[in-house]
């Protein structure tokens, strides 16, 4: 039977953080809040089962291709063992299934080290061609279509391990990197939906960039994504890949970065520092200590949101810093990459990104044929501070083979244990694929209105989930730093 047009074709998930005590998809030990490596997280299990219910609703026989749109694994503050083997839990999970015909990887920031791995081995596995000649250099990204990932060599290892077990070819699972873009279109080209993580929508992971015009003032700004990504993948790998998985630095990083988050921590951490900086050195051109101390403080607190990025700005949803990383990156080096490979700028426009942690839908100005660009935020699945903050959650995309979206907000954090509201959504009232949206929210809730038996589940898994790190985060504040 072949697809029909309410079918999910393509379904994306980001910022899972998977082996990230926080994420609300890692299993925590009973009554603790340490990652528990021998057991399945429940609301892991559940979001799995409710996809599965789903995508029975298809008409057609082909399977859909999941897309992982970055952060899915916790490389940043948390051992690689845990993220790897609460992987290999959500691979048993699709595999015992069959949901997915292709699992697509995009690295963000916290997993960047899957792109190094798969990229070097891609290269060696070129080394052994016959006739291979002389070597071209290490690329530094995919092309933006499909058809240019390259295998993702460690988690098809994975993979692997797995497959004998759960039966079937292991071949139809296999996991594919695509890195920093990729490109859905439709068959005539017209509609494109674009994903990339997010990270570089804001400007600290350009950081590198920055230094060098600083440095070499005359040095060009780079103009494509592989010159963006050639500049700054090295800061990018230590910082958020590597260093967190560094020993007991690592733990003191983590425990930095959400000091910077937590405005209260932040101001009394700038205090001490500043007070410890004037206590080793000397700010000539700064009489007196106690001015030393105010100006070291003032430089602290101008760095710290700069550092900590959007996921500080908690209060906002949408904010005029991301908006223009936005258009900086899109209007930028990736229509330059649209250009080059697409040969144009589809008509239809729509951006995919998580990153921040705080889901939307929106619209900006564009070149497109209706002036626009559909923009929508995948959100994350971390609690991670005591106060609530109903800007951040988690949706999940959905599309049809025409690439019509529909954007399922599974929850908002909150008071308590959160806002859990399974709601469908798009970008405009009047954005193309009403009908499928429609038929989604059937499948979701088939009678009068109710939810389905899955989801109704799945919500009390994830109150509870939520509430647990709450409960944690409020009774061992600091615990949470270590």
């Amino acid at each position: 039977m072949p697809a029909q047009s309410h079918d999910i074709r393509y379904v994306c998930l980001s910022d899972m953080h998977l082996g990230e005590a926080d994420s609300i998809l890692t299993p925590l030990q009973r009554g603790t809040r340490e990652v528990d490596a021998t057991s399945v997280d429940p609301v892991l299990e559940g979001l799995v089962v409710c996809l599965e219910h789903l995508i029975d609703g298809n008409r057609g026989d082909r399977r859909p291709t999941l897309i992982l749109n970055g952060d899915a694994l916790e490389l940043a503050f948390g051992t690689f063992s845990d993220a790897l083997t609460n992987f290999e839990r959500l691979a048993r999970l699709l595999l015992e299934r069959e949901l997915f015909d292709l699992l697509v990887y995009i690295p963000g920031n916290h997993d960047h080290h899957i792109w190094e791995v798969a990229r070097e081995t891609q290269y060696g596995n070129m080394i052994g061609e016959p006739g291979a000649g002389q070597l071209p250099p290490l690329r530094h990204v995919t092309s933006l279509r499909l058809e240019g990932a390259v295998p993702a060599f460690l988690l098809n290892k994975i993979i692997d391990w797995i497959h004998e077990p759960v039966g079937g070819d292991h071949a139809e699972h296999e996991i594919v990197v695509a890195y920093p873009n990729l490109a859905l279109l439709d068959g005539s080209e017209r509609r494109c939906v674009l994903f990339h993580h997010g990270h570089y929508v804001e400007p600290v992971y350009h950081f590198f960039s920055k230094l060098l015009r600083w440095l070499f003032p005359d040095r060009p700004h780079p103009e494509s994504i592989d010159e963006v990504e050639a500049e700054n993948f090295a800061w990018i790998e230590f910082i958020w890949s590597l260093l967190g998985r560094s020993g007991g630095a690592g733990a003191d990083v983590r425990r930095l970065f959400r000091t910077l988050r937590d405005p209260a921590k932040f101001d009394r951490f700038s205090d001490d520092l500043a007070r410890r900086a004037v206590e080793v050195a000397d700010v000539p051109w700064i009489p007196g200590d106690v001015l030393e101390r105010i100006a070291l403080r003032s430089g602290i607190r101008w760095l710290g949101p700069r550092l900590s990025g959007e996921r500080s700005r908690r209060r906002v949803v949408f904010s005029s810093e991301v908006r223009e990383g936005i258009e900086s990156y899109l209007f930028g080096p990736t229509f330059r990459q649209l250009r080059e490979e697409l040969g144009k700028i589809p008509d239809e426009l729509t951006f995919v990104f998580g990153h921040t942690h705080k889901p939307f839908e929106a619209v900006l100005a564009g070149p497109g044929a209706d002036g626009s660009v559909k923009v929508y935020n995948t959100g994350g699945w971390p609690i991670d501070s005591i106060e609530p903050f109903p800007s951040m959650g988690a949706s999940i995309l959905l599309l049809n083979e025409t690439l019509d979206v529909a954007a399922l907000r599974v929850f908002n954090d909150g008071e308590g244990s959160g806002q859990v509201t399974f709601e469908i959504r798009s970008a405009t009232a009047n954005e193309p694929g009403a009908e499928f949206r429609g038929e989604l929210e059937k499948r979701l809730r088939p009678t009068s209105g109710t939810l389905a038996e899955p989801w109704q589940d799945l919500e009390s898994r994830i109150r509870d989930a939520v509430a647990r790190r709450r409960r944690y985060h409020e009774e061992a504040p600091d615990a949470a730093n270590r």
